[in-house]
Formats: structure tokens, sequence, C-alpha cells
């Protein structure tokens, strides 16, 4: 689970922003200690290239991350849980346009918007997909 959050903390220092919202260290402690313990976590490779996060109450993918996006992890993780779920929610930041991209392209419809009210405070796009 450590290359878990590994993978997201390395993910957060790349994007200007995101970059100050929490520190490696909260990210780190979160992911550790909070999400993989609450919820159920599916990998790709070994080592670790990629991961999402399901939590089964909201229906919903609470994270989806791959260390180098763009080589097909992502992809094989959201056939995955399309696969397993037959649907879902997630959200994406809307800044976050490349993952906003991929979803779309994936299948996933926009749902509905907002302006920041989440813990990041940061604009968010609420996505949903759901077997034909």
């Amino acid at each position: 689970m450590r290359a878990c959050g590994e993978i997201t903390a390395d993910w957060i220092a790349t994007r200007d922003w995101a970059r100050d919202l929490h520190s490696r260290a909260e990210v780190m402690d979160f992911y550790t200690g909070s999400v993989f313990a609450t919820r159920e976590t599916w990998v790709a490779g070994d080592p670790v290239e990629g991961f999402y996060v399901w939590h089964p109450e909201w229906r919903e993918v609470t994270a989806l991350m791959a260390r180098h996006p763009g080589r097909g992890v992502g992809r094989a993780l959201l056939d995955h849980a399309k696969a397993t779920y037959g649907s879902f929610v997630l959200y994406v930041m809307q800044a976050n346009r490349r993952a906003w991209d991929f979803y779309r392209r994936e299948g996933l419809t926009e749902l509905k918007r907002s302006d920041g009210d989440n813990e990041e405070g940061l604009p968010d796009v609420l996505m949903g997909w759901e077997a034909a």
C-alpha cells in the first residue's frame, strides 16, 4: 500500500494546481492509514504501476492512479472497475484535463460540476459510468 501512496504523492508533486494542497507525509498517512484500511484497493503490476480504490457504500472509484500515465495501466484498471461493479461514479478535478478527457473517451459521462465544494477546495466534475 505504501507504493500506492507514493504514486499519489509523486503525482501531486508534479501538478502546479495540486502541489500545495497536502504535504507528502499527509498524503502517505491518509492513504496508508485511512483509505486502504476502509476501502477496497486494486493494484496493477509488480512492482505496483497503478491502482484504484473502491468505496462500496458510495459506489465510487475514489482514486485511480497510474505511475506512468499513457501506457495503458489506467485503462486496464478502469476496465476492471467496469467489469467488476457495473456502474460507478468518480470525481475528477476540472484542472486535470488529461484525466477528464481520458474518462470521457472511456465512456464516462459528466453528471455535475462543483465550484470546489470538496476537501481540496478546487472545482471538480462528477462523472459516471453504467453498463449498457
